[in-house]
């Protein structure tokens, strides 16, 4: 055999080697356990089980809302499309089986300020100032709306959701 011949066989197998190591990676990664998925923050994804105080002082986990459907509205005061989005809210609130937590990401504000906030949009749902959390669930824009399964799963992260699509998601997730 000549050195060209041998060179090419060579690569010929190299490709082949990385290319059943790269599908068999892919498969791996496919077969995910859905009984049991991994802890995240992205959807289908088990949600980062927080522990925040709210405004009032009472301490709540993300976990404490398992067999129903959670709501997290990540937003700030200053924050127009936020504030849009807690009108939505509002409708939803009420509805059997949805829970609802708004978390303020902005440190600037305290607590009296987010009280008076809360009592002014008429807000009835639990409130809690994080920014930690933000960053834990890698906030980038607001409002961010998560939607945690009963099982705490997270089956939709997206920004402003209007009604319409709070109704589907409930649809599908119940």
């Amino acid at each position: 055999m000549d050195g060209a011949l041998k060179r090419y066989i060579t690569l010929a197998i190299i490709v082949i080697l990385l290319a059943s190591a790269a599908s068999l990676y892919w498969r791996s990664n496919e077969q995910q356990d859905t009984d049991n998925p991994p802890v995240g923050v992205n959807v289908g994804y088990r949600a980062v089980d927080l522990s925040l105080a709210t405004l009032e002082g009472d301490t709540i986990k993300i976990g404490d809302y398992r067999g129903g459907i959670l709501i997290i509205d990540f937003m700030a005061p200053w924050c127009s499309p936020c504030k849009e989005q807690i009108k939505v809210l509002r409708e939803v609130e009420g509805t059997p089986g949805i829970s609802i937590l708004s978390i303020n990401v902005d440190s600037d504000y305290n607590t009296t300020y987010l009280q008076n906030f809360k009592a002014r949009e008429e807000m009835s749902w639990p409130m809690a100032s994080s920014p930690e959390s933000a960053q834990q669930y890698k906030v980038t824009s607001i409002p961010l709306i998560i939607l945690v399964d009963a099982d705490g799963v997270i089956r939709y992260r997206g920004y402003y959701t209007s009604l319409t699509q709070f109704e589907q998601l409930f649809e599908s997730y119940r």
